[in-house]
């Protein structure tokens, strides 16, 4: 079978270790994945417990998002090369078995995403917010011109109606709260509105936001010591979500998702422990390959662990102060 890999990542390409994209000629189903073309290998290079992306995705499908790539460990060898431990992941694209949108050309898939001047399929709204046409591969401009005009409108509505009483005409509220308190809970720095951030809409519809993706430094594991605590707020005071925690209404809407479903986020703890035995052999030779038990410049990646296991106590440790800090303000 025809097969094609690339490498792939934005800051994760100059790491050491960096993630490819698997690409089949026709559509294929591949270890307990439905049918697709593409995939990607994620490195997780930044991530000394491998496991961010993972217990990501499976808490985002805890909660109910409408889609999650689904992803499965995997040690790779390339050209008879060991590569090391990555994370298969469906690739985030339109299809029926991944983002189901309407194969046509007024539906779209966007990603935020810093204007490139010499790339093609950007639109860029009136406020300055830059998004990545992922779908369809060739716009048509009709479209494209009422996918800007809405944006357009979005933010004028955001940022300017105070009430946000019709936000329902605009945006799909249920999937934000559960797209918010995924990103929020684990402090992730790749969700503040810049990129690896994914949109979904079609003419005459909401905006839907969502899947989630990129988590190896989410978690405390990032350099700074505001983004390493499990304390405060990191979204909620970023990008759209100012605007929609300006209102009573919709604060007490987000928080009540928190109280209904605060099982779901406890019980991560326990689930690091049963997805990090997955590792156990494994882990071993990753660590062998690429030594990341010791410090470097990536992620949070400074700090020393001299076993996996010590990394992944790190983590649990981290999500436990997070819940309780969390528990002690959602409400405010």
């Amino acid at each position: 079978m025809e097969t094609s890999i690339s490498g792939r990542g934005f800051s994760s390409f100059e790491m050491p270790k960096y993630g490819y994209s698997l690409r089949f000629a026709t559509s294929t189903s591949f270890l307990k994945f439905s049918k697709g073309k593409k995939w990607d290998l994620i490195a997780n290079y930044a991530d000394k417990t491998l496991l961010r992306n993972y217990i990501s995705f499976s808490l985002a499908s805890s909660i109910g998002m409408k889609y999650t790539p689904h992803s499965e460990f995997v040690e790779l060898y390339l050209n008879r090369r060991y590569m090391g431990v990555f994370l298969l992941a469906e690739h985030i694209t339109v299809s029926k078995n991944r983002v189901n949108l309407p194969q046509k050309p007024s539906s779209f898939l966007l990603e935020m995403e810093p204007y490139v001047e010499d790339e093609s399929h950007y639109i860029s709204t009136e406020m300055g917010t830059s998004y990545k046409v992922r779908y369809p591969k060739e716009p048509q401009s009709i479209y494209v011109d009422s996918l800007v005009t809405f944006l357009n409108s979005w933010e004028k509505y955001i940022y300017n109606d105070k009430t946000k009483d019709s936000i329902s005409n605009w945006f799909n509220l249920d999937e934000y709260i559960r797209f918010y308190w995924v990103q929020e809970f684990s402090k992730n720095n790749d969700a503040a509105y810049g990129r690896s951030v994914f949109f979904t809409w079609q003419t005459g519809s909401q905006l839907c936001i969502g899947p989630v993706w990129d988590f190896d430094v989410a978690y405390g594991n990032k350099p700074q010591d505001y983004m390493q605590s499990p304390k405060n707020w990191h979204l909620r005071i970023r990008g759209w979500n100012k605007p929609f925690f300006s209102t009573e209404k919709l604060k007490k809407t987000i928080a009540d998702f928190w109280e209904q479903n605060h099982k779901k986020f406890e019980a991560l703890t326990d689930s690091v422990d049963s997805y990090s035995s997955l590792l156990n052999k494994a882990v071993k030779n990753e660590y062998k390959r690429w030594n990341i038990s010791e410090p470097s410049d990536f992620g949070n990646s400074r700090d020393i662990y001299h076993t996996h296991q010590e990394s992944v106590d790190s983590l649990k440790s981290w999500i436990k102060q997070r819940i309780i800090w969390i528990d002690n303000n959602y409400k405010e």
